[in-house]
């Protein structure tokens, strides 16, 4: 686990769905739009950033996101909180 959480420390996964690689974010948000709905609770595991969470949880969805490496769960919270 060690390896992964050094790995994801230099890595920028804030904003690799948001700059870099959009058309993913747009192609899955496409399909799971379909199958999740507002008022649906969702357990994201592996929620890097959050911008999955915080996509549904703007639609309404109650969101638990979870991830092993404490940047992410950083810059998460200092989304929400601004």
């Amino acid at each position: 686990m060690k390896e992964v959480i050094d790995f994801y420390d230099k890595y920028d996964e804030e904003n690799r769905l948001t700059v870099r690689h959009k058309t993913e974010f747009f192609v899955t948000t496409y399909f799971l739009d379909s199958i999740i709905k507002g008022g649906n609770s969702i357990l994201d595991t592996a929620a890097g950033a959050g911008v999955y969470s915080l996509y549904y949880a703007q639609r309404g969805c109650k969101v638990t996101a979870l991830d092993i490496v404490p940047k992410h769960i950083d810059i998460l919270k200092e989304r929400i909180s601004s």
